[in-house]
Order: C-alpha cells, then sequence, then structure tokens
C-alpha cells in the first residue's frame, strides 16, 4: 500500500538535481525514470513506466548523469498513491559511491548559498531594498 507524501520528514536537506535513474526491484524488475532530488540519505525519483512500487519494496537505485555515476541498495520510504514518484532511502552505498555523493551534495549546497548570497545583495539585503 502507498503512503502519501506530507509533511517533511527529511534529516537531510534535499537539493534539486536532474540525472537519469533506474530502479529495479529485488525480484529484478526494472522501471526508468529521472531523479528530481537528492540528499546524503536518499532521493526522490519519478518512474516513467506503467507499474508503480510501494512502500517497503527493497531497491537496487542505479543514477547516472555527467557528473554522477551511482548504485546503491534502498528502501522505498513513501509513493505517491500511483507509485511513480518514490523516496527511496539509500541503505547500502560503496564507498566511493559515497563519496561522490558527498562531492555532488557539497557542490550543490556551494550553489545553493552563492544563489541565496546573489539575491540577497550586499548586506544581507534584498536588490533595491533600503
Amino acid at each position: 500500500m502507498a503512503q502519501a507524501f506530507g509533511a517533511e520528514r527529511r534529516a537531510n536537506r534535499r537539493y534539486r538535481y536532474v540525472a537519469q535513474a533506474s530502479v529495479a526491484r529485488n525480484q529484478g524488475e526494472s522501471e526508468t525514470g529521472r531523479l528530481v532530488d537528492v540528499s546524503s540519505g536518499g532521493c526522490l525519483v519519478e518512474l516513467t513506466g506503467d507499474h508503480g512500487m510501494d512502500a517497503a519494496d527493497a531497491v537496487e537505485l542505479t543514477l547516472r548523469s555527467n557528473f554522477l555515476s551511482l548504485r546503491a541498495n534502498g528502501a522505498v520510504q513513501r509513493s505517491t498513491e500511483d507509485g511513480r514518484q518514490l523516496a527511496i532511502r539509500f541503505i547500502e552505498i560503496s564507498q566511493r559511491g559515497r563519496a561522490d555523493l558527498s562531492e555532488l551534495i557539497a557542490s550543490l549546497e556551494h550553489m545553493r548559498v552563492a544563489e541565496r548570497d546573489r539575491r540577497s545583495g550586499p548586506g544581507g539585503r534584498p536588490p533595491g531594498s533600503r
């Protein structure tokens, strides 16, 4: 049964990031999709296939982009009613994969802070404010 997305429950900041995703159940059934956001503890994936997945499914996740190639074992924490959006908690990632993920998140955080600072202008005020 699908567990609905509700109040924010994440322990880690999430970052918007687009990558190709493949999610396979332990039984071998695989779905393709795209990564919507990522954190050090998990990610949100939107599937493009006709089959959904449910909360508590154990999965193998593969993410690919220009800057990241990552394979992890995870668990679906929440899914939309149709099972097409999955909040996946990372359970097992290789040491190299964890290092690559940490580097990506550090880069995304740097960009987030730079954008926030750009928008707030000098002295922490929005441009044009007194």
